[in-house]
């Protein structure tokens, strides 16, 4: 099983976006093949916010990226204070 970490500071005024972006965002990755879990949360004090999803394979993570990169930028465009940052790492235990 391979963990994704997406990690994003939105502007003060685009606190909103927060919502919209998780609604959207859930359900795309949801669906890709190979998605195990996929969680949305952050801090809307500090603007800081996060993609959480376990995959299957690395494979798996990196198809998914292609599909779901494009939607993510599209809702990030112009309301973050710097670009996200994208990770992923082997898990070493899950319960």
């Amino acid at each position: 099983m391979y963990a994704r970490l997406v990690s994003f500071a939105l502007q003060d005024d685009k606190q909103s976006v927060a919502a919209e972006l998780a609604r959207d965002m859930v359900s795309a990755i949801r669906q890709q093949p190979g998605c195990q879990a996929v969680t949305c949360f952050g801090d809307s004090g500090s603007g800081q916010y996060y993609l959480y999803v376990l995959w299957g394979s690395a494979e798996e993570a990196h198809a998914a990226a292609d599909v779901i990169a494009p939607i993510l930028a599209r809702h990030l465009a112009g309301n973050t204070v710097a670009p996200p940052e994208r990770n992923l790492y082997p898990v070493i235990e899950s319960a």
